[in-house]
C-alpha cells in the first residue's frame, strides 16, 4: 500500500505541475521519486580484505567542490583501500586513478552504502530552498562513518551548516588550517580534519621563471567579487603605464552571474592597451597548464578564499607571488614566507558575501589597489634576487611538495586507516 500511495503521490504532483509553477510541488515530485527509487536498492560488491571508501560528489563545470573528488581518486593508495565514487548519476568502481567502471547508474538515495567503512560527501552541505534536503542527497542506508569534504570562504559557517554538520555527520574534512577554526568557532562538535587538495607538482617540475626584457605578471581567476578582478585590472592599467618592463596576462574562466561587478569587470577587460592581455572562457586542463607555465609572477588578491589552489600551482612552477594577506593564503606558507613571495596589506573588513548561498558568512579583507602596484614595483627592482635567483625557485618549488601527490596521499590513507580502525573497535564493543 505505501508503494501504491507513493506512485499515486508521484502522479499528483505531475499532473498539478501541468498546471501550476511551483517550486514546492517540485520539490515535493523529487522526494516521491527518490522514495519510490527504494524499491530498486543497490549494494555495490566490495572487498572484504580492504578498507571500503564511497565518495559522493556532482560533476559540472566551473564545481569546484568536483576538485575534492578528484583529490581523493588521486591520492587513494588502491591496495588497500576499495574505492567507489557516485558523481551524481552513476556509481563507479575505481581499479586506479585511471581505470574505472561503471555499477550503477540511478538516484544516490537507492544506494546501500552500509557496506562502506568510509563515506565522503563533497557535494554542497546546503542547496536552494526548492532543492531535495540533505537526507536525499546521501544514500538512504548509510556508511559506518560519513564525512563532509566542505569549503567556503569567510569567518563565520553558512545558516544551517553547523546543525547540518552536528546532526547527520561524523566529522568534517577540510582543505586548509584556516577553516578548521571557523569550523570549531562556529560550534561544529564533530571532529575536524585538513586535507589538502593535491597540486600536481610534476606536470611543473621543468618550469621555472626565466629572465627576459619583460616581467610577465599572470593570473586566472572566475569573474566574481571576492576575486578582486576589477582591483586587480586596474591596478595593472597602472603599472604597465608606470614600468615599461611589467606585462600582465589574466584569463577569466567563467563568471557566476551577470551582477553590475561582472559587467563592470567585463568592460575593463574588453579596453585596449598595451602589454596587458585578458581572455576568458573554459580552457583546458592542458592550456591552463601551460598559462601557468609562462608567467614570472603569479597574482592573487583575492578578498576571500577556502583555499587557493592556483598560487599553490605557481609555487610549483617556481613562481614569485603576490597574494592579499588573509588567513587562508598565509596557510600556504605555513609560517615561513619564501622569497619573492609578498603580501599585500588587506586590513578593509568588508562582508563575506557568498553568491551561490545568497548570504553574508562573516567578513572578507581587502587590499588597496596602491599596495599592489607597490608589490609590483618591489618584485621589478629586485628582480635578480626575488624573482629569478635559483635557490629562490628551489625553495618555492620545494614549498608547493607539501600539497603534492606523496604528502597529501600520506595524509589521506593514514586518515582513512585511522578511521576504519575506530569502525573495527565500535564493533567489537558493540558485540
Amino acid at each position: 500500500m505505501a508503494y501504491l500511495s507513493l506512485y499515486l503521490k508521484k502522479f499528483a504532483c505531475k499532473f498539478a505541475l501541468l498546471f501550476v509553477k511551483s517550486g514546492r510541488l517540485k520539490a515535493e515530485l523529487k522526494a516521491v521519486k527518490k522514495e519510490l527509487s527504494l524499491r530498486r536498492p543497490y549494494a555495490p560488491r566490495l572487498d572484504g580484505e580492504k578498507i571500503s571508501v564511497l565518495v559522493i560528489g556532482t560533476e559540472g563545470v566551473g564545481n569546484s567542490l568536483y576538485n575534492h573528488v578528484r583529490n581523493i581518486i588521486r591520492v587513494n593508495d588502491y591496495a588497500k583501500n576499495s574505492l567507489h565514487v557516485y558523481n551524481g548519476k552513476e556509481l563507479y568502481s575505481y581499479g586506479s586513478c585511471r581505470e574505472r567502471t561503471k555499477e550503477f547508474a540511478g538516484d544516490v538515495y537507492a544506494l546501500d552504502a552500509s557496506g562502506f567503512d568510509v563515506c565522503v560527501f563533497c557535494d554542497p552541505l546546503r542547496v536552494g530552498g526548492n532543492d531535495a534536503p540533505l537526507r536525499y542527497r546521501l544514500p538512504h542506508r548509510r556508511a559506518a562513518r560519513l564525512y563532509a569534504y566542505s569549503v567556503f570562504d569567510g569567518t563565520r559557517l553558512p545558516r544551517g551548516w553547523k546543525e547540518l554538520i552536528n546532526e547527520t555527520f561524523d566529522g568534517v574534512l577540510v582543505p586548509c588550517p584556516n577553516l578548521m577554526g571557523i569550523f570549531r568557532r562556529s560550534g561544529v562538535t564533530k571532529p575536524v580534519y585538513e586535507l589538502p587538495v593535491v597540486i600536481d607538482t610534476e606536470v611543473y617540475r621543468d618550469a621555472r621563471p626565466v629572465k627576459k626584457e619583460t616581467i610577465r605578471f599572470g593570473c586566472v581567476c572566475s569573474i566574481e567579487e571576492r576575486k578582486n578582478v576589477l582591483k586587480i585590472v586596474e591596478a595593472f592599467d597602472t603599472c604597465v603605464e608606470r614600468f615599461p618592463d611589467v606585462e600582465f596576462v589574466m584569463h577569466a574562466r567563467y563568471a557566476y552571474n551577470d551582477s553590475d561587478y561582472v559587467r563592470r569587470c567585463v568592460r575593463a577587460m574588453e579596453r585596449r592597451r598595451p602589454r596587458v592581455t585578458v581572455t576568458r572562457g573554459v580552457k583546458t586542463d592542458e592550456e591552463i597548464v601551460a598559462l601557468m607555465k609562462s608567467f614570472d609572477v603569479y597574482v592573487n588578491c583575492s578578498t576571500g578564499e577556502g583555499y587557493s589552489v592556483m598560487p599553490r600551482e605557481a609555487l610549483a612552477c617556481g613562481e614569485a607571488l603576490i597574494l592579499s594577506d588573509i588567513a587562508t593564503h598565509r596557510d600556504i606558507f605555513q609560517g615561513q614566507v619564501e622569497p619573492g613571495c609578498l603580501m599585500v596589506p588587506a586590513e578593509t573588513e568588508i562582508p563575506a558575501f557568498q553568491a551561490s548561498l545568497n548570504e553574508v558568512c562573516g567578513v572578507n579583507y581587502d587590499c588597496a589597489e596602491e599596495d599592489i602596484v607597490k608589490s609590483v614595483e618591489i618584485l621589478r627592482e629586485n628582480r635578480d634576487a626575488l624573482i629569478y635567483d635559483d635557490d629562490a625557485i628551489r625553495r618555492r618549488k620545494r614549498l608547493a611538495e607539501r600539497y603534492g601527490v606523496a604528502a597529501v596521499a600520506e595524509k589521506f590513507n593514514a586518515l582513512v586507516e585511522r578511521l576504519a580502525a575506530g569502525n573495527a573497535a565500535q564493533r567489537r564493543e558493540e558485540s
